[in-house]
């Protein structure tokens, strides 16, 4: 769908957060002649809008329209948290609203600016902006966009005069996304986002959706997942299996050469290593010569929140791993630090998953991780995982604090909650931002 395609007709943004905000911009200027407004479902938020709101050719609705009065609209811009599986959206669509997403708007307005996407269930920003960083190499413009970088339809920066555009999408984005990709990243697949798919094998075939729209896919040989279902695709490139760039435990390998050696790499963890495969795979196929994408890749930082070490002290290292909201992703932070004594802090919303693999994991560590919960997660810890004998705090600051007064020289005081952030915070970066605030006034306070 084009704005073109939007003139005249009666559009509604649904969700004004930082997606719909954009999307409203850019359909006010793409197409300027629609009749335009913004559906604030929640109904705080839409009170302080109308407060201030500076857009006087544009309606503002409050609260959640019935059927009957979505259908009153021809276009419905949907901002990604927003289920595409909900029952009156469903309703809506049958009765012929057409819905259409602000990526899917910028894929039809942008034919000619090649696009590398990136998708999977953990690793998606690390790989992205390492590929944006792989790809610029020689001066050319590449930009970032999507869930990490700068948003789409950036009038700072338009995109139509980048040399390409990296774009990290999720599996919201990806549920009714329509154009072409260049390019596709598949870092992994496991169950997430279930309540917005409704379930976890409606958010696998969500994610594959992208690979019908992909020229070429780069995909992970890793996963069980991704090797089921994309194993008899002609046009796939398998990083992971050894008859390509994979991690061995010498490094990264290709074609039996090892291009980085353990330990050569900035970022933590194996799961790094497989990132930067990755990343490698497109890198390599576009044509960054082998010895500079290599340099690149050693030097390459952990983005924030993701096993960012935001403090040395004493011989103690701080590290921040907010993005880890599921097990999975703390077990993979657990495992960047294998020869350290580890302080684990956990906890967040209770999501109701299984905790047996993690709890599993700290327990093969013995004496080499302590826990500390915080949340309603950590309370289900307490009861179900007594074998990892938890220690309780009330909060954040309370469980960096007690760490640090227990901590010895050589231990790496991690925060990688397995569990989302909305009990206490925002979201994952405000948690984030709460860890380096209490660790900074630790290390004042020590000198």
């Amino acid at each position: 769908m084009l704005f073109s395609d939007l003139a005249g007709k009666n559009v509604a943004i649904l969700g004004f957060g930082r997606e719909g905000q954009r999307a409203l911009a850019a359909v006010l200027a793409g197409a300027p002649t629609a009749t335009v407004t913004v559906v604030e479902e929640n109904e705080d938020v839409a009170e302080k809008l109308a407060t201030g709101w500076v857009f006087p050719h544009v309606g503002l609705s409050a609260g959640r329209l019935e059927v009957e009065e979505l259908c009153q609209f021809d276009v419905l811009v949907k901002s990604p948290g927003i289920s595409l599986y909900r029952n009156d959206l469903r309703t809506a669509k049958e009765s012929g609203l057409l819905v259409t997403s602000l990526t899917s708007l910028w894929l039809s307005c942008h034919p000619h600016v090649p696009v590398v996407a990136v998708t999977g269930t953990k690793g998606k920003s690390t790989t992205a902006t390492l590929i944006r960083e792989l790809l610029a190499w020689d001066g050319k413009k590449i930009h970032l966009r999507g869930n990490v970088g700068r948003p789409l339809f950036d009038a700072d920066e338009p995109e139509s005069e980048a040399d390409l555009v990296v774009l990290e999408l999720s599996s919201f984005h990806l549920a009714d996304l329509d154009g072409a990709l260049d390019h596709l990243v598949i870092t992994n697949l496991f169950p997430a986002h279930t309540d917005w798919h409704t379930s976890a094998d409606r958010y696998f075939d969500d994610k594959m959706r992208a690979t019908n729209l992909a020229a070429v896919v780069h995909a992970n040989a890793e996963d069980v997942e991704l090797g089921r279902r994309l194993s008899a695709r002609k046009n796939v490139l398998w990083y992971g299996a050894e008859s390509g760039l994979h991690v061995s435990p010498k490094g990264i390998v290709r074609d039996g050469s090892v291009l980085v050696k353990i330990g050569e790499m900035t970022l933590p963890g194996r799961h790094n290593l497989v990132n930067a495969c990755a990343a490698l795979s497109v890198a390599l196929e576009l044509g960054v010569p082998e010895d500079v994408a290599i340099r690149i890749v050693k030097k390459f930082l952990p983005l924030p929140h993701r096993l960012e070490c935001v403090a040395e002290r004493k011989g103690r290292v701080f590290v921040n791993d907010s993005i880890a909201t599921t097990p999975l992703a703390t077990m993979a932070a657990l495992d960047s630090f294998p020869d350290r004594h580890v302080r684990l802090i956990l906890g967040g919303v209770d999501r109701g998953g299984d905790l047996s693999q993690l709890s599993e994991a700290i327990a093969k560590r013995n004496s080499t991780v302590t826990v500390t919960v915080t949340g309603p997660l950590g309370k289900r810890l307490c009861v179900e995982c007594r074998d990892i004998e938890p220690h309780w705090a009330d909060d954040l600051r309370a469980a960096v604090e007690e760490n640090w007064n227990g901590s010895c020289p050589g231990d790496v005081i991690l925060m990688s909650p397995a569990a989302p952030s909305f009990d206490a915070f925002r979201d994952f970066e405000a948690r984030g931002e709460a860890f380096r605030k209490i660790v900074k006034a630790i290390v004042a306070k020590e000198g």
